[in-house]
């Protein structure tokens, strides 16, 4: 490694990079009692300190010459931000409590697909910790893929409460951070770029902190990836078709990461699918979907308002689109950049910059309603850095901020999580084009 350039040449780590992680563990120290208290005023406040001590550390690394124990300190600060967000109460979020929820009933032997939670048969299994904080339990039935519910099972095995779920998303974390480790040795990047996953406070506090099943999907996303770029399609077509039914939004990268005309992957993926979903269809037929539907109508998907782009243009009085229109437009343009990640590589090449602009590209387009949607994005961009997609992910903590008229609205979260990395992503565009376009 070269010397670093603050300090003496027997130095075996990097002093910025040192002082960046202790102020990130003092801050994260900060959060966990905010949280605690219920502030989340003080929360997105001291998040944007991080965020801001965050960029610093990765501007270092990617910048600057690193020296021998900086990976070391960057592991060991992950583990201790993690360690110190894992008690965190459930204060950003309640669907952990349905995750317990879901693996006890299997365990007794109950379809989460068929039972809500209030029904009259399930009355013996609930208890003061977890029923009473379960989202729409008159109402709704689970709306989690049969991977998700496996690994809600897994937890409950572990123990009956959240920190059993707990256990096993930040399992998932550490997963994740490996196969990144592995996938940048594998490209011959600096590991230690791994910082960018492992120091970002989305999966911080959403995939340790509150519990998010989106800590596995993200696992299995990056292990699908790994196992692309070495080549063995049929284990990379299988893990994809386990993260897509973790969380279904994987599958937007097959694009990306299929060999093209390579019949192991996507036969690995229908087999694994069809094996993993036949449990419970069995049971629930037609109803295995869950409550999804009726949920994307709660959060407005259907009416349109719930897609960013036709919430400002009606905030505004710019224009009433309707939801088809809008959805066909997206659909289109994911089929666009799809063709092109499809078809302007080689055969055998994976290109990050592919990933993550299929993930950034559904991301932005679907207007996720809640932080932890943007986190599956973060571990992809170890590989490829977009400053758009990055502060995409760090501006979507603007949620949970208190409503303040006129500054804290719906409409300038839409424009501060979605708009500035509208515009970031534009310039990128316009800063990567080849020279010999821009003259």
């Amino acid at each position: 490694m070269a010397a670093d350039y603050a300090g003496s040449e027997d130095r075996k780590f990097s002093v910025p990079l040192l002082g960046a992680a202790v102020a990130l563990i003092g801050l994260t120290a900060a959060n966990l009692n905010f949280l605690i208290a219920n502030a989340h005023g003080a929360f997105v406040t001291t998040i944007a300190i991080h965020a801001a001590a965050y960029c610093t550390a990765i501007w270092f690394i990617l910048k600057r010459p690193l020296r021998a124990w900086d990976l070391a300190i960057i592991l060991v600060t992950a583990v201790l931000l993690r360690a110190l967000a894992f008690p965190a109460p459930q204060s950003l979020t309640d669907d952990a409590f349905r995750y317990v929820w879901d693996g006890r009933i299997q365990w007794h032997g109950f379809n989460p697909f068929l039972w809500v939670p209030a029904a009259p048969e399930l009355e013996h299994l609930r208890d003061k910790a977890i029923y009473p904080n379960i989202f729409l339990k008159e109402t709704a039935v689970t709306i989690y893929p049969p991977v998700a519910e496996m690994l809600f099972m897994l937890g409950n095995l572990i123990h009956d409460s959240v920190t059993g779920v707990k256990i096993v998303m930040m399992s998932a974390e550490a997963v994740t951070i490996w196969a990144v480790l592995r996938w940048l040795g594998h490209d011959g990047v600096a590991r230690e770029r791994v910082a960018i996953y492992a120091w970002h406070p989305l999966p911080l506090w959403e995939f340790t902190g509150q519990a998010h099943i989106d800590a596995a999907a993200t696992a299995f996303v990056v292990l699908t990836v790994l196992f692309a770029v070495r080549r063995q399609q049929g284990w990379a077509g299988a893990l994809l078709g386990v993260a897509a039914l973790t969380k279904y939004f994987p599958v937007v990268l097959i694009p990306a990461l299929w060999r093209r005309w390579n019949w192991r992957a996507p036969a690995a993926f229908i087999v694994v699918a069809v094996t993993l979903y036949l449990p419970y269809v069995i049971g629930a037929g037609p109803r295995v979907l869950g409550f999804l539907t009726n949920l994307m109508d709660r959060e407005g998907y259907v009416a349109g308002y719930g897609f960013h782009v036709i919430w400002l243009l009606r905030d505004f009085n710019l224009a009433d689109p309707p939801a088809k229109a809008y959805i066909a437009f997206a659909l289109l343009t994911l089929a666009g950049l799809a063709a092109m990640a499809f078809f302007k590589r080689q055969r055998d090449e994976i290109r990050p910059e592919y990933l993550v602009m299929l993930a950034f590209a559904f991301i932005w387009l679907t207007s996720p309603h809640h932080v932890w949607y943007f986190g599956w994005i973060v571990p992809l961009l170890c590989r490829h850095v977009s400053v758009a997609a990055l502060a995409m992910t760090l501006l979507a903590f603007t949620r949970y901020a208190p409503p303040a008229e006129p500054f804290i609205t719906p409409s300038t979260v839409y424009l501060m999580t979605f708009g500035l990395p509208l515009l970031i992503a534009a310039a990128e565009l316009i800063h990567n084009r080849p020279r010999s376009l821009k003259r």
